[in-house]
């Protein structure tokens, strides 16, 4: 059990989103322990390199891309953050040219965090919505 208040592992999970927001990739990845576990929707479970490498290729894809917060419920070393990830993709992305579309995507991550740190990152999206926003 972490040793953190739910309002205090609310705030590192605030400062995960805002350091995403602001394209901060060595502040992002600060918050992730050294053995954490993410999982992505297809659950393909990246290292921290992978993570890295991905986070290089949607910045540079989509510059403006932005999470916005609908709520954050905690409870316990467990964080849940229900999102929307929104943006233009101006570059390729996952082998797909750039459409200069906006897309909107609706996302939920469940973080847990122990000591100030994430130890496992999971987050949920359809990617079905984003191709199809960016394919129409």
């Amino acid at each position: 059990m972490s040793s953190l208040t739910d309002n205090e592992n609310e705030r590192i999970a605030k400062k995960i989103i805002q350091a995403y927001n602001d394209k901060n990739l060595e502040s992002w990845l600060s918050y992730f322990a050294e053995d954490s576990i993410v999982i992505w929707p297809d659950d393909v479970k990246p290292s921290l390199d992978e993570l890295r490498e991905e986070f290089i290729e949607i910045a540079d894809a989509i510059p403006d891309r932005k999470f916005t917060v609908d709520r954050i419920v905690s409870r316990g070393n467990t964080v849940l953050i229900e999102l929307v990830v929104s943006g233009t993709q101006k570059g390729e992305l996952f082998g797909m040219p750039a459409s200069n579309k906006s897309f909107e995507m609706p996302m939920a991550q469940v973080i847990d965090i122990e000591k100030g740190k994430v130890n496992r990152y999971r987050f949920y999206a359809n990617y079905q919505t984003l191709l199809q926003q960016l394919s129409d």
